[in-house]
């Protein structure tokens, strides 16, 4: 729970940083990325979590259910070198605009977040 309510607040932050810088002149684009399910050591010191990836790693799924770190970043770095600033406040997954909970445009929320 903690885990996607960290993730959901990152998407209203970047909300609102997007409100915010739009009364500037400055031309910034900030976005939300998600890099979807990668192949990492995040979760080696979580007891369970930990073992459940070992398993997981030992059959070679991890090829077909995870990216690899290179893959991860994709959405990152297309993102950081897009020139649509246009898109400024967007939720990305996969190189592209995704659908975001419609909570996360909620401007109180990002108000306090802030």
């Amino acid at each position: 729970v903690n885990y996607a309510n960290t993730k959901f607040a990152n998407v209203v932050f970047v909300q609102e940083l997007c409100r915010r810088w739009a009364d500037t002149q400055t031309k910034l684009a900030v976005f939300a990325v998600n890099p979807g399910t990668v192949t990492t050591e995040v979760h080696r010191d979580i007891p369970f979590a930990g073992w459940v990836l070992d398993v997981v790693k030992k059959t070679g799924v991890t090829r077909i259910m995870f990216k690899s770190t290179m893959e991860g970043a994709w959405t990152s770095l297309h993102c950081a070198t897009t020139e649509d600033v246009h898109l400024s406040g967007e939720y990305f997954c996969n190189c592209r605009v995704a659908p975001m909970n419609p909570a996360a445009r909620d401007v109180a929320a990002g108000a306090r977040l802030w």
